[in-house]
């Protein structure tokens, strides 16, 4: 199952490209539409992934451990 460009976000890109001073032609419109739809059913980067595994906090700690001169 595929996930389009929801509406809210569609209406707001052409909201935007009625705003700007510069005429936004409906391909770019188009173009922006279909770069969401591909992020939204492109999988989440490996790191978000690994760092949801990782239990609450061990990043920090490490990342404050090596912050005081640690390994």
């Amino acid at each position: 199952m595929t996930i389009s460009c929801p509406k809210i976000l569609k209406d707001r890109i052409k909201e935007l490209a009625k705003m700007e001073s510069r005429t936004i032609s409906n391909w770019v419109v188009f173009e922006l539409e279909k770069m969401v739809e591909r992020r939204l059913n492109s999988p989440p980067p490996k790191n978000l992934l690994h760092s949801l595994n990782e239990p609450e906090g061990h990043y920090g700690a490490v990342t404050k451990k090596k912050a005081e001169g640690g390994k």
